[in-house]
């Protein structure tokens, strides 16, 4: 990988299986092409042995003890260096610190349907403490409960009261919302905060007052140190609960994923074998394997094309001729890397990301596959994308090494099946050419259901014990797949067509133009209209071109010019998707104010939350239908 080496296409990567009858409504299995012969083989119940995810970490820590394992920056140091513990110093910890929540009893069992449960919250960024409580909790089985550090005060107080949580484990500023939750009697099970830094007297007397004990992780380890207890009896194991995912959907309340032991280890099986801020970090990592979602690639991918505007002249022309010659040979022979143009041009960009990265993945939504291709030869490695859900436990799909097809999110390792039913609604059959339909899932990674929502459990999988992952997918001929929709969230026109507004939003963010997008529609109107958050960059450089004042960015975005670029980007890409008339934005409401979690407007995973968007710009959608200028 990352060789001058000529990559060779396998033609097939999975296949619809014919040594059984299928379903009425329902394709045949598709089933990884290595399980050909042996299409019934038995997911594993272990990965080489190891039924736990401690039982896995406890032979790293035998094999790997005295390595780098866990390393943070040491703010107190010039340059802000990073520092490392290794396994073994690591494994101390995770013991001291596993002593001292059973002695404090910070995570006491409570009863759910005759199963008793102990949490733990996690309310922090990611940071070496996150990383320690984790680990003390897994080795008692006590379930972590994460918390996204963006995540709105009902849906905090929501998963707190749902899972009775006595303890929350934070860093400093997150304190004030859970002390004004605590005074507000909307978290009354909360008894102790456990800050990742030291506390402030007046954090201290706030707490007091609050009736809630306030501890450091110091006062945990000291705890753990001083009365130890044998641990053998509280070990996890195979189906063992290890974590809580909240699913912060588009709809509806958060939803708890189940995520056992054995669901994450079924991922080893399948990997076997601010975004800008982030480049200080490669840089001083220097890793060899990252994984990151399209925004960040794009926010990087901007970023370069910017800077080599600026230069201009000779340097943009040889930067663009490298490029394009280095794309050709990519697509034609596989080629990942050009002698000259490495040397002199990619390896600033290969620097960018630390100088080391033999592997990327990239997933949780649709890269633009000329971006995707741009940094496979600028970095002159693969890039990977993948395909999972929470309620898979990350097992899924990804694209292969030697597939330079794009567009799709690659088919099905060997241990995991899926196949396709019908959404007759959406015109998506099996029998399609190729076959489309709702993606249906069996795999090891496939969760228990949804804690304390026995309704949503029972939705998730069908009578067949088929996950029911929601996502409209179509198969090509060699096995990959491609996600074109979504089989929930539909309206119709006044046509009585159906439109798949996620689909839409998805292909028209890709727009240059667009970093937040909610497509509407109206039952008694024939036609979608968008409210929009764009770029302010790009906004500012087309009003700049015009002699338009940027001094006012809210009245700037009511210009008709900025308006009619907007749709003219949407518009190109309706052509390129070749979207029908019905699909096209006819009109849009260019805002300022972000799609987040502090307005509710999106999921912390910035999924536009649909119905909070139309309550929000109600008003705005109402007068876009109310305007009498056409609509050509």
């Amino acid at each position: 990988m990352g060789n001058n080496q000529q990559l060779q296409r396998n033609d097939q990567y999975a296949l619809f299986r014919e040594d059984i009858p299928k379903k009425q409504g329902y394709s045949n299995e598709l089933i990884c092409i290595q399980n050909k012969n042996d299409p019934d083989k038995a997911f594993p119940k272990d990965y080489y042995g190891s039924k736990t995810l401690l039982e896995l970490f406890e032979k790293a820590i035998s094999k790997f003890g005295d390595n780098k394992f866990l390393g943070s920056r040491n703010n107190d140091k010039a340059g802000r260096p990073y520092e490392f513990k290794t396994f073994k110093e690591v494994a101390i910890q995770m013991d001291d610190l596993a002593q001292g929540i059973l002695n404090l009893n910070l995570s006491p069992v409570i009863q759910h349907n005759n199963e008793n449960w102990r949490f733990m919250g996690i309310f922090s960024r990611n940071r070496e403490e996150w990383a320690l409580v984790n680990l003390a909790c897994m080795k008692i089985s006590i379930t972590v409960v994460p918390f996204f550090d963006s995540l709105g005060q009902d849906s905090l107080a929501f998963v707190i009261n749902q899972t009775e949580l006595t303890t929350m484990c934070i860093e400093e500023k997150n304190f004030e919302i859970l002390l004004k939750l605590k005074c507000e009697g909307r978290i009354q099970s909360l008894q102790s905060i456990v800050m990742f830094d030291k506390p402030t007297s007046e954090q201290i007397l706030k707490a007091q007052q609050s009736n809630v004990k306030i501890l450091q992780m110091s006062n945990l380890v000291t705890q753990g140190q001083q009365n130890k207890q044998s641990l053998i009896e509280l070990r996890p194991k195979s189906d063992s609960i290890y974590m809580f995912c909240y699913t912060s959907g588009t709809t509806g309340g958060p939803k708890a994923a189940m995520i056992s032991h054995y669901n994450l280890l079924g991922i080893q099986h399948q990997l076997d074998g601010d975004p800008l801020q982030l480049l200080d970090d490669l840089k001083a990592l220097k890793p060899t394997h990252i994984a990151v979602v399209p925004r960040i690639l794009t926010r990087i991918y901007q970023r370069i094309n910017d800077g080599v505007r600026q230069k201009g002249g000779c340097s943009q022309y040889l930067f663009k001729k490298a490029v394009n010659s280095k794309v050709s040979n990519y697509k034609s022979k596989g080629e990942f890397k050009h002698k000259l143009y490495d040397k002199i041009l990619f390896k600033k960009i290969q620097a960018l990301f630390g100088g080391n990265l033999k592997t990327m993945m990239c997933g949780s939504a649709a890269v633009d596959p000329k971006i995707l291709i741009f940094f496979k030869i600028a970095l002159g490695i693969n890039v990977y994308e993948g395909y999972a859900q929470t309620e898979t436990s990350l097992i899924g799909t990804t694209t292969t090494l030697f597939d330079r097809s794009t567009g799709h999110v690659g088919s099905l390792s060997d241990i995991i099946k899926a196949r396709l039913k019908d959404v007759p609604e959406m015109n998506y059959y099996h029998t399609d050419l190729p076959p489309r339909g709702e993606l249906q899932i069996k795999c090891p990674g496939n969760i228990k259901g949804y804690f304390k929502d026995q309704e949503k459990s029972i939705e998730l999988y069908d009578e067949d014990g088929w996950l029911n992952t929601g996502d409209v997918v179509s198969v090509s001929p060699n096995g990959n797949i491609q996600i074109i929709d979504r089989a929930k969230n539909l309206f119709k026109l006044s046509q009585g067509e159906y439109i798949a507004p996620e689909k839409l939003q998805n292909l028209y963010s890709q727009a240059p133009i667009v970093q937040q997008i909610y497509i509407h529609g109206e039952s008694s109107v024939d036609y979608i209209v968008a409210v929009i958050v764009p770029d302010p960059d790009q906004i500012k450089k087309f009003a700049q071109s015009k002699e338009l004042s940027v001094d006012d960015y809210d009245t700037l975005l009511k210009q008709k010019a900025v308006k009619d670029v907007v749709l003219s980007q949407l518009n190109a890409l309706a052509i390129e998707f070749k979207f029908s008339g019905l699909e096209k934005v006819k009109k849009v409401h260019l805002t300022s104010i972000q799609f987040n979690t502090d307005n509710d407007l999106a999921t912390p995973t910035l999924k536009v939350k649909r119905f909070n968007v139309r309550k929000y710009f109600q008003k705005e959608i109402e007068q876009l239908y109310n305007q009498n200028d056409s609509i050509i």
